[in-house]
């Protein structure tokens, strides 16, 4: 009974997860595609792209439709291993200056350097 598994397992909450997040990221890559200059690659999304549009190869994960395919799951991959990544870092960083107030004061000084 599909219709239970669905609801007993949390599949429609991970379905409509992922399309809030498809959804999210599809303009981005949208606007990548159309200012892709081959010639001047600015960032990594750029050079999935490129390859994307030239490869003619059927075994490439680059060709057609899985093509697509595998620059929404990189770039959605990018983000949520950015988003986790940038979390701990920054809770490590703040344990680490709420123990030591040396280093604290360190990087007071520092800020206000920059800020003069």
């Amino acid at each position: 009974m599909p219709f239970l598994y669905s609801h007993f397992t949390g599949n429609k909450l991970a379905q409509a997860t992922f399309a809030e997040v498809f959804d999210m990221v599809t303009p981005y890559i949208e606007e990548h595609e159309r200012t892709l200059d081959p010639e001047n690659i600015r960032d990594f999304l750029d050079l999935m792209i490129a390859e994307h549009k030239k490869s003619k190869d059927p075994a490439s994960c680059f060709n057609g439709k899985i093509g697509s395919a595998t620059i929404i799951n990189s770039v959605i991959d990018l983000f949520i291993a950015g988003m986790e990544t940038t979390t701990t870092s920054l809770m490590i960083i703040i344990l680490h200056l709420l123990h030591h107030l040396d280093v604290q004061e360190k990087v007071h000084q520092e800020i206000d350097e920059v800020e003069d």
